[in-house]
């Protein structure tokens, strides 16, 4: 039996290698020490105290010797730390290195170098095994859960994916190589970036009628599995389903190996579904076990992950694994789908989870997790400004489609990796030449590695494209098998694409990294003509709404590769406008007749002049006729978008606000200004009263939110109706405010100081103008009034505040909290203003003279 364990050194390149050798030695009975899998949750000083307690405690050290191990400073503290305490060295020999350091040559080596190959792998293993055991002495083999668990674990741990672009990106050395300690794996950051998740509720209605949707949201997809036992995760492409399942069955397997009564995760990739003609077979041939796992599923968490990707015969496989569902009623199931490729074909009448784009915060915090220092550089790049009005459904053009790539995480990478590389200029809108870009940089970075069996850019775009548009064409799974593959490169050259990511290896065969990557390929390959052959009329389906065909991401891609788009775009004009709309918002140029078809079938969905109140015959595809308008910024339709103002839909107006915000015109703000009362001239329907008022609130919102967006060119309306007082409510008021406070115009200040003589004497009560007074503050302070200070000064002297009473620890969020005096919200519009006359004011009513916490609210820096 081993007295101590062995600490596992290697560099973070080789950490598939490193995860992969270090479940097999512990399922072997070898007590190693890893830390990925031992200190995977320890961060800052814990981290490296954690590897430096690890290490001395050891009774010897596995090194996982290559070029990046040799030339990594850490790597090499480690081993000079291990030589020093007289440790026993392991080598383990991963790549040839011309001059290793003496305490490596001094021991003797287990040869690794052909690890790609499983019979050699298991050969060097195997004598690594009995050196251990001859010198170190060996624990009882795991049981077969337990080892099931830890590579399940160590498999999870493993996967870089898109989250190390960024890292590697352009880059032929290891940029981390002249750190002190072992870096942090940056996966664990990436992964503790938890993303929003709405929960859609019961099974939706694939019926065709289509209702309103009113998803709750929860920070965490533990939240969701708390919500519901059995669920469809839905998301964009890229939006990090599978990353979040992988999350899933990590946590699941490290709770079921510390709590045998947890639930057993399995993950399984649904494309890997081949020719079983039930999921029960299926599930067989994929259960790790040589038991039944039929009779273990009540203690399973499944885990399926592609609903999408499962080819022509994708529908016929959904609706076999509806019936295991129905008959398996306490099975535990997670499933993941394409927002919009779940339709009636692939429903499972469960309940639905989707995955929301990522807010301010997120982007900031994933950008800050990789470019660190050039984090603020790129985010400025962006636009991140823009990100809090970007759309959460349909798409984005103008100045927030770069932003709208940003939320979700697979483009936010591919955008900080494209961006390092091109440090000025534009970056790209369109997923073709993003990704045209990045594979480039990708592959640069091979060649600089100088990895055997590169081939020159063009040569693998040619072979990569070919092989993704027969996977289209034939409608086969994203899991190809090796026939499949080594029709279009050989076995070298996918190893080469394996580790540039653009193809991975799976336990079935070899599939593109990710979908997106698929797409890309396959429109460098299809010409114009094909591609118009495989266009889908628009269908409206379920929750998802506008749904998606096999060729739409394709078609995308390829308007933004063509020189010019416009026999595409005119082509997909009638028979999917929607389609055509998304392409020209993606950044590419289309000629003025192309343009003018496009815009006029799409206001033909909606028509020019609708009847008051009445509501058009298709509720849904009319808001996404209005948003695309917006996205292609259709000056021309600015007159039937604000006619869509009236129709008794919350959808449709908070689409119509969007799209008049995009558009940018001045003629818009009067309209959007009437919709800041909600629908104040009656609502036509037999709402409740609790209801109407939310309705309301949601009109009067995204109103609020379009004159925001639309700045300069709406300040004078909003400047208008503030001298109009009589002909608006108070809540319409303090929107105007907000609104004028949040542009920052100074023209604005003059009339605000007019306005608020209104509002005097502030020590008399006046019914809902408290309100008022609050976000006349509030503007002011905005602006940076400094001829406000005398009435905020007034305002404060009427009611004196007790410094030692103020609630410090509970910061002002993104709107006045009127529970607090009018007096308070006057200290903190000085303390915004921060001259030295309002640092006076506060000083002369012994408040602090600088801004504190709690004078610069959330608001002050939005």
């Amino acid at each position: 039996m081993p007295n101590a364990h062995l600490f596992l050194s290697y560099s973070h390149l080789e950490d598939a290698f490193a995860l992969r050798l270090a479940a097999d030695l512990r399922e072997a009975g070898v007590q190693l020490w890893m830390d990925r899998l031992d200190a995977a949750l320890v961060t800052g000083e814990d981290w490296r105290r954690a590897i430096e307690k690890s290490l001395d405690a050891s009774a010897g050290m596995l090194a996982v010797v290559s070029p990046a191990y040799v030339e990594s400073d850490y790597c090499l503290k480690e081993l000079a730390r291990a030589a020093d305490r007289k440790k026993r060295i392991y080598p383990v020999l991963l790549r040839p290195v011309p001059q290793p350091p003496l305490d490596l040559q001094l021991a003797q080596r287990v040869d690794f170098t052909r690890a790609n190959d499983s019979n050699c792998y298991s050969a060097a293993l195997a004598k690594l095994i009995h050196d251990i055991e001859a010198t170190e002495g060996l624990d009882p083999r795991l049981d077969p859960v337990s080892s099931y668990l830890l590579h399940l674990i160590a498999e999870m741990e493993s996967i870089k994916g898109v989250h190390d672009f960024v890292a590697l990106a352009g880059e032929a050395e290891d940029t981390t190589r002249h750190l002190a300690v072992r870096p942090p794996p940056r996966v664990m950051a990436a992964w503790g970036l938890e993303g929003e998740f709405a929960l859609i509720g019961d099974a939706p209605d694939m019926s065709g009628s289509i209702g309103i949707v009113q998803p709750a949201h929860v920070e965490s997809i533990a939240e969701a599995l708390d919500h519901f036992s059995r669920f469809i995760l839905l998301g964009a492409p890229g939006a990090g389903k599978t990353t979040t399942l992988r999350r899933v069955a990590m946590e699941a397997a490290r709770e079921r190996l510390s709590k045998r009564s947890a639930p057993l995760p399995l993950l399984l990739r649904l494309p890997a579904w081949a020719n079983e003609s039930t999921f029960e077979d299926f599930l067989r041939a994929h259960w790790p076990f040589d038991s039944d796992p039929l009779d273990a599923v009540d203690s399973l968490l499944l885990l399926l992950d592609g609903l999408n990707e499962m080819g022509a015969f994708g529908s016929t496989k959904a609706a076999a694994l509806k019936g295991f569902l129905a008959r398996e009623p306490d099975c535990r199931v997670v499933v993941t789908c394409r927002s919009g490729d779940y339709g009636a074909e692939l429903d499972l009448e469960l309940p639905c989870v989707e995955v929301q784009p990522m807010d301010e915060a997120r982007v900031r915090r994933f950008a800050t997790a990789y470019l660190e220092n050039d984090a603020e550089e790129f985010l400025e790049r962006i636009g991140l400004q823009e990100v809090q009005f970007a759309l959460t459904g349909g798409f984005a053009g103008g100045s927030r489609r770069l932003v709208t790539l940003a939320r979700n995480p697979y483009l936010l990478v591919a955008l900080m990796a494209v961006s390092r590389e091109s440090a000025t200029g534009a970056l790209p809108a369109n997923p073709g030449v993003l990704f045209r870009k990045l594979v480039a940089v990708l592959w640069e970075r091979e060649h600089r590695r100088q990895t055997a069996g590169w081939v020159p850019y063009a040569d693998i775009v040619d072979r990569l494209s070919a092989l993704a548009r027969e996977v289209l064409t034939k409608g086969l799974s994203t899991e190809l098998s090796e026939e499949v593959v080594t029709a279009h490169a050989d076995s070298e050259l996918v190893e080469v694409a394996c580790r540039a990511s653009l193809l991975e290896h799976t336990e079935q065969g070899t599939r593109f990294y990710h979908q997106l990557m698929q797409e890309y390929f396959a429109a460098e390959a299809c010409p114009v003509d094909v591609l118009l052959a495989h266009v889908e009329a628009a269908t409206f389906d379920g929750v998802v709404g506008l749904s998606r065909g096999p060729w739409d991401e394709v078609i995308i891609a390829k308007a933004g590769l063509l020189p010019n788009a416009d026999e595409l775009v005119d082509g997909l004009v009638q028979t999917n406008p929607y389609l055509a709309a998304e392409a020209v918002a993606s950044g590419i140029l289309v000629g003025d007749a192309v343009r003018f078809r496009l815009t006029e079938k799409l206001v033909a969905v909606f028509g020019a002049a609708l009847p008051a109140w009445e509501w058009p015959p298709d509720t849904v595809e009319t808001e996404m006729a209005i948003r695309s308008l917006g996205a292609i910024g259709a000056v021309d339709a600015v007159e039937p978008i604000i006619g869509a103002l009236e129709i008794n839909n919350t959808g449709i107006i908070a689409a119509a606000c969007d799209a008049l915000a995009e558009i940018g015109d001045a003629s818009a703000a009067q309209p959007l200004i009437s919709q800041l009362g909600g629908w104040d001239n009656g609502d036509k329907t037999q709402r409740p009263p609790s209801m109407r008022r939310k309705i309301f609130a949601q009109i009067a919102d995204s109103a609020e939110q379009a004159l925001i967006r639309l700045g300069e060119a709406g300040v004078p309306s909003c400047i208008d109706a503030l001298g109009q007082r009589s002909h608006y409510n108070d809540n319409s008021l303090a929107a105007l405010l907000y609104i004028l406070g949040r542009i920052g115009s100074p023209r604005a200040v003059e009339p605000i100081m007019e306005f608020s003589k209104t509002l005097l004497p502030f020590s008399v009560a006046m019914a809902n103008m408290d309100v008022v007074r609050a976000y006349t503050f509030q503007a002011l302070g905005r602006l940076r009034a400094k001829q406000a200070i005398p009435l905020l000064a007034k305002a404060l002297g009427e009611d004196s505040l007790d410094p030692e009473s103020l609630p410090y620890a509970e910061l002002w969020g993104g709107q006045p909290n009127l529970s607090e005096r009018l007096s308070l919200q006057a200290a903190r519009a000085l303390a915004l203003i921060d001259t030295e006359d309002a640092r006076e004011v506060l000083r002369a009513h012994g408040l602090p003279d600088a801004p504190v916490p709690i004078f610069v609210p959330d608001w002050a820096v939005q």
